[in-house]
């Protein structure tokens, strides 16, 4: 009779291979996953060179509800349209959408007082929206464009008076030592 031989089954971490198709797959959709959303949540913020201030507070962001208006400053290659025109100079966006005054006047409108999602519970604040507004207006924009927009706000049919209005933290080379 032939003597059988036992085999030794050798478990090494050599022979062992792991598939890593379903990694990459996963791996993938979170790449496209956050490209999308990073995509929708910078919508609403504009490329703008903010104006400096020495007093100011860092922002929270954490009203949702929150509103946000970007106005542009005039571009040297806007000079070669039609003059006097200024929504070819400046523009005023929200959610990426360009607006004129009158079309957000009617925009805050909507999402101001005048719809009952937004409307103050507080009774000493009766007639008022509770909806917050951040004004983010280029450094080389005139201050009319956002004294346009308070004034907009303070309409009664709107009435936002939760507004801020963003800046930049002064560099620290153009700090000046203070004179006494």
């Amino acid at each position: 009779m032939a003597a059988r031989k036992k085999r030794k089954h050798d478990t090494s971490a050599s022979d062992v291979e792991m598939d890593m198709t379903p990694m990459i797959d996963i791996v993938f959709q979170m790449v496209m996953f956050f490209v999308i959303v990073s995509d929708f949540s910078q919508k609403d913020i504009a490329k703008l060179t903010l104006p400096w201030s020495t007093v100011g507070v860092d922002d929270e962001g954490d009203d949702e509800s929150r509103l946000i208006i970007n106005i542009t400053a005039p571009r040297l290659s806007d000079t070669k349209v039609k003059k006097g025109d200024e929504n070819v100079y400046s523009k005023i966006m929200v959610r990426g959408k360009p607006y004129d005054f009158q079309s957000l006047q009617k925009f805050l409108e909507l999402n101001g007082v005048q719809n009952p999602k937004y409307r103050e519970t507080d009774p000493t604040k009766k007639g008022l929206s509770n909806r917050s507004l951040l004004i983010r207006c280029d450094g080389n924009q005139s201050f009319d464009y956002v004294k346009a927009i308070l004034q907009i706000c303070a309409q009664p049919d709107i009435a936002i008076y939760k507004v801020e209005i963003a800046t930049a933290e002064q560099p620290k080379d153009k700090k000046k030592a203070p004179t006494n």
